[in-house]
């Protein structure tokens, strides 16, 4: 009994200390609603053998200057005050709180929780410097609300600006961190990207050089009516897609692959007439062979091309372009201003298609008990591959940091094989016509683009402008398009017309990435 008598007082004496312990290595939290809450605060290691207080160097002060109250305690050497000596006097009476921060170590919070004074003060400890260079937990109270660094809100004022983090000025300060673009570079920064993406909506000018497909009635000896033209065609816009791959090749220079294409343009256009009254270019509308009064009666033309209730041109044009180029950079000395020059190869392949399909059905005028039918469908294709050396640079203005503007052009002269197809059906022809023509001639190709960045974090930017496209020397489904007859032996020699040219324009999207 003795013995356990004996134990009890150490037991409880430990007891206090552990207690005591635990308490101080609390902060208090004072909600909204005024209810203390204990939030633990992590406290570091010291090894074993050196004299602390709760893991914080002797010469600190406590951890929290504004903690509940601990009782009262001695005064340490110095002035220093004992842990409880200037916390407070109790819970009702605890110091300036959490949210309001210390007053300082010889300032002790009489005031309790609840006549707390606010958030946004901050600890004011003697000489306007925490105790040794520690700051005890109530001096974290921010300037910019709990839990944020002071003058973290800079858009509603700065330091000292308690409503930042809530209300209006929260939303304006998301919303203008929003907008803004990433600026992490400066004026300085050099124009790079590692990949790049982009949509194309181009659109491909009209045939750039008239061809007069039918006519309503018999030219005779005048101009023909002409109802159908290769004028008649109106390309959409379509889709394509641009991807370009850059690989860094010393301090100012990379080398990028491009891809651009999957571009497909396709139109159609169609004529008829109730009184069976067209007439094809096959027989110069009508003139070859003429009309005649008979006997035999003819209204002019061949029996599978002319007469006819409705004639119809599809148009198709695709291309695809690859190129491999060597880029190097420059920069003015203002930082504003950046360019570069490239050199390198492409490959451009351009494919059209264009058809003219024609039904005749009309009666007979040597026999109105008799119906004259026929068809002709006509089918011409072209191919361009062309391969070149190219030049080229771009130039850029830096608006703001993370906006730029700039224009890009590129261009060369290339080797082009053109190629030429054409197929004939007809009632008329016991096998259909095949026709082709190769032939290797020069080709021009020139490419321009403005564009505007916007970069909107470290890694991502958003790219859009406007493209122009241009090749000349190309051949051109419809102007291929040979009026000779089919239906006469030895009336046709093929050929290859290569003087086209094309154009294209549109706007473009995407964006660009940097590792």
């Amino acid at each position: 009994m003795k013995i356990q008598r004996a134990l009890i007082l150490p037991v409880l004496v430990l007891t206090l200390i552990a207690s005591r312990s635990d308490l101080r290595a609390q902060a208090p939290i004072i909600p909204s609603g005024g209810q203390q809450q204990l939030v633990p605060v992590a406290i570091p290691q010291t090894p074993l053998g050196v004299p602390t207080r709760l893991g914080l160097p002797e010469q600190s002060g406590p951890a929290s200057f504004a903690g509940p109250g601990m009782g009262l305690g001695g005064m340490p050497p110095m002035g220093m005050p004992a842990p409880g000596m200037m916390g407070g006097m109790g819970p009702g009476m605890g110091g300036m709180g959490p949210g309001m921060g210390g007053m300082g170590p010889g300032m002790g919070g009489m005031m309790g929780p609840g006549r707390g004074m606010g958030p946004g003060m901050g600890g004011m400890p003697p000489n306007g410097m925490p105790p040794n260079g520690v700051a005890p937990a109530s001096f974290g109270a921010p300037l910019g609300g709990q839990g944020e660094p002071a003058g973290a809100c800079p858009y509603c004022g700065g330091a000292g600006c308690g409503a930042c983090s809530v209300g209006g000025w929260a939303l304006l300060d998301r919303v203008i961190g929003a907008v803004l673009p990433y600026q992490g570079g400066g004026y300085c920064e050099p124009r790079w990207f590692d990949l790049s993406i982009e949509a194309l909506y181009l659109k491909r000018e009209e045939a750039s050089r008239r061809i007069n497909i039918t006519s309503d009635g018999v030219a005779g000896l005048a101009p023909p009516n002409i109802v159908l033209s290769t004028d008649d065609i109106d390309f959409d816009d379509r889709l394509g897609f641009r991807f370009t791959g850059a690989m860094q090749f010393g301090a100012s220079a990379n080398l990028e692959v491009v891809y651009f294409g999957t571009v497909h343009h396709n139109a159609t256009a169609q004529v008829t007439s109730g009184i069976d009254n067209l007439f094809s270019a096959l027989s110069q509308f009508g003139n070859n062979p003429p009309p005649s009064i008979g006997p035999p009666i003819t209204i002019g033309g061949f029996t599978d091309s002319d007469g006819a209730e409705s004639s119809r041109i599809d148009y198709s044009s695709n291309f695809d372009s690859i190129e491999l180029d060597f880029r190097r950079r420059w920069m003015a000395p203002n930082c504003r201003l950046q360019g570069s020059w490239l050199m390198g190869f492409r490959y451009f392949l351009l494919e059209e298609k264009f058809g003219n399909f024609i039904t005749v059905n009309y009666v007979d005028p040597n026999n109105a008990a008799a119906t004259i039918t026929g068809f002709t469908n006509y089918f011409v294709e072209t191919v361009n591959s062309m391969t070149g050396y190219q030049i080229g640079g771009d130039l850029w203005m830096t608006v703001i940091p993370g906006v730029r503007v700039g224009a890009d052009v590129r261009s060369g002269i290339y080797y082009n094989r053109a190629q030429q197809a054409t197929d004939i059906f007809a009632a008329s022809l016991t096998n259909p016509i095949r026709e082709t023509v190769e032939k290797d001639t020069v080709a021009f190709l020139a490419e321009a683009n403005l564009m505007g960045v916007y970069r909107f974090n470290e890694n991502f930017s958003i790219r859009a402008g406007i493209q122009a496209l241009f090749a000349d020397g190309v051949a051109l489904a419809a102007e291929n398009f040979n009026a000779k007859p089919p239906f006469i032996g030895g009336a046709r020699t093929p050929i290859i017309n290569d003087n086209g040219n094309v154009f294209y324009y549109g706007y473009t999207g995407g964006l660009e990435w940097m590792w």
